[in-house]
């Protein structure tokens, strides 16, 4: 969404907990940046990027911040099936739960 290639970049890569956790905190200070800069406007321009595959795809940018923003529980639900098929209780991961307790 920047404009940066990204094909260089190990689309599941081996991390350690610690590398992770940079990562994370280096994505959520990108976003907030991409976020603070990002104008109404903008939201409507089309993003041209390309897929792990290659494939060239057009996008607005409004529709890859939906997608951003609502993959994760896709995710969230395949670990904690996961986790229940291995008979373990998940925690809870609902957005509302997140913000009721103020995070």
């Amino acid at each position: 969404m920047r404009g940066e290639d990204s094909a260089a970049l190990e689309i599941w890569p081996e991390l350690s907990l610690h590398e992770c956790a940079v990562r994370v905190e280096k994505n959520a200070a990108d976003y907030r940046t991409y976020f603070e800069t990002l104008s109404e406007s903008s939201l409507s321009d089309v993003i041209t990027y390309r897929n792990s595959k290659g494939i060239q795809f057009r996008t607005l940018a409004m529709d890859v911040c939906t997608h951003v923003s609502v993959h994760g529980s896709y995710h969230r639900g395949q670990i904690a099936q996961t986790m229940r098929n291995a008979g373990y209780e998940p925690v809870n991961t609902d957005f509302i739960t997140f913000v009721r307790e103020g995070n």
